[in-house]
């Protein structure tokens, strides 16, 4: 089964998948494992402008 997602809370969906594809004005800029994706900081804040908060 497939589904497409369009989600601002990747945190909270990428654990619920497989593998993940990210697209970019319809071009694929990402496509892997969704735990790959999770454990790089550096993908999640270029492409979902996901970052981990820091609190002070």
């Amino acid at each position: 089964m497939s589904a497409i997602t369009v989600e601002q809370k990747a945190r909270k969906v990428l654990p619920l998948t497989d593998d993940v594809v990210i697209l970019d004005r319809g071009a694929v800029v990402y496509q892997g494992q969704s735990a790959d994706l999770l454990a790089d900081e550096a993908v999640l804040g270029a492409h979902l402008g996901v970052e981990k908060s820091i609190r002070l």
